[in-house]
């Protein structure tokens, strides 16, 4: 999955980051960020991520704004809102303009969850899972293979 982070304070685009690691199991190589309205057109244009994180109000271009031109460009785009309570009618307008869901600033991790969930559903799962089984598959090893001696089975009893 590719997430894309855009919003003009560098410690929110950090506490999403870490919501993603911790709740989603991103990888830093997954998570993309952007400062502006400018900046998260080009790089949605070029990364075309699976969810896009997108603030609703930043400098020269805001959040409704980029949903539009998204939306112009990807009518499929995933995008949730980033908002303080006191921008709720703002959101509903990017909603409108085709935003699926939102969370409040700062982010409270289960409803975090949520919408990401909501979004991505299966999708989500199933990557989640397969990530999950291939941590698994890389750590275990046989022991031969890391190096440490393998032992007999004792005899037991019955063996004898």
């Amino acid at each position: 999955m590719t997430y894309l982070i855009v919003d003009d304070s560098d410690v929110m685009r950090v506490v999403i980051k870490e919501l993603l690691v911790s709740l989603c199991r991103a990888k830093e190589g997954d998570m993309h960020e952007a400062s502006g309205g400018v900046e998260a057109i080009r790089k949605y244009k070029l990364l075309r991520p699976d969810l896009v994180f997108l603030d609703v109000f930043m400098p020269r271009v805001d959040g409704k704004e980029v949903v539009v031109e998204l939306m112009k460009f990807d009518p499929n785009a995933k995008i949730i809102m980033c908002t303080s309570a006191a921008e709720k009618e703002y959101v509903v307008d990017c909603m409108r303009a085709g935003a699926l869901d939102y969370i409040t600033k700062p982010p409270i991790p289960k409803r975090f969850l949520a919408a990401v969930l909501r979004i991505l559903g299966n999708v989500f799962i199933e990557n989640a899972v397969e990530n999950s089984i291939g941590n698994s598959i890389e750590n275990a090893k046989e022991p031969e293979e890391n190096g440490e001696a393998t032992e007999e089975p004792e005899e037991t009893m019955r063996d004898k």
